[in-house]
């Protein structure tokens, strides 16, 4: 590894749930130096960053046009296996969208709505074909998958809250702008709302079907042995990055019948 490649570290512990209850582990962003510093906030409004021209939806993102906001690397994965084999998955966002009203705290109910001008999303990030706000060769929109519209079926979410922290949540129900419920929503406590131009990242389904718009690949599978434990059962050498600065990742395993543990632990680097 390179001088000067980690920006910071991370890691997740004793992931788990009763056998037959899926769980997820959230990696989130790279939330700055730490120390005195308070984190990161992402933001996706004019004010807070330059347009992003190479976008097929020109727009404003902070953490993709400062270069400070790091990828997030994953260096190991360690799995203790129950007596049923499983696969574990871990998603990369498939797109994004924001806030531009921000949402109150204590809130569940996304409002309709789409635009610069809405009090929900900008728009559904899962319909990349007129949504796609990554950047891309020529600006054009990728096509090489087709649009997974966000629902309670591709339903995993994550989003920043104003006191820098990053939450996972998933779609209990409805359509976009056609209501769209949060199943967890945000916190009632101080520092619980999203901020305007906060970003909402969208995974998908946990099915681990859909194709990434970026690679026209599925999201990366691990096959666990079962009854293997306390024995490191993955080592991802060349390590497993996200694709753009600013990224989230998202550790899913649909546990069924006997329980897993996963630890996992990475890094953050410049790119």
């Amino acid at each position: 590894m390179e001088p000067g490649m980690v920006l910071g570290t991370w890691n997740v512990q004793g992931l788990t749930a009763a056998g037959g209850t899926a769980f997820t582990g959230l990696i989130p962003p790279y939330d700055g130096p730490g120390g005195n510093n308070p984190p990161y906030l992402f933001n996706a409004l004019a004010s807070y960053a330059p347009l992003l021209s190479s976008a097929p939806v020109a727009t404003h993102a902070n953490w993709l046009t400062a270069p400070r906001f790091g990828v997030t690397k994953i260096t190991s994965i360690q799995v203790l296996s129950g007596a049923t084999a499983h696969t574990i998955y871990i998603f990369r966002p498939l797109n994004w969208t924001y806030f531009p009203a921000g949402l109150a705290k204590n809130t569940t109910a996304i409002p309709n709505g789409s635009g610069a001008s809405s009090t929900g999303l900008f728009d559904d990030p899962g319909v990349y074909s007129t949504n796609y706000k990554y950047p891309t060769a020529g600006a054009l929109f990728p096509g090489q998958v087709a649009d997974a519209a966000i629902s309670g079926t591709n339903l995993n979410v994550c989003y920043q809250l104003a006191d820098g922290t990053w939450q996972f949540d998933t779609i209990a129900s409805g359509t976009f702008n056609s209501s769209l419920t949060l199943t967890t929503g945000t916190p009632n406590r101080a520092g619980g709302a999203i901020l305007a131009g906060a970003p909402l990242f969208y995974f998908g389904s946990t099915a681990g079907t859909l194709l990434d718009p970026a690679t026209g690949q599925a999201a990366f599978q691990y096959a666990t042995k079962a009854s293997v434990q306390g024995v490191l059962q993955d080592y991802l050498v060349a390590e497993f990055s996200a694709i753009h600065q600013g990224d989230p990742l998202l550790i899913y395993d649909a546990n069924g019948t006997n329980a897993d543990v996963i630890n996992a632990c990475g890094y953050y680097a410049p790119y």
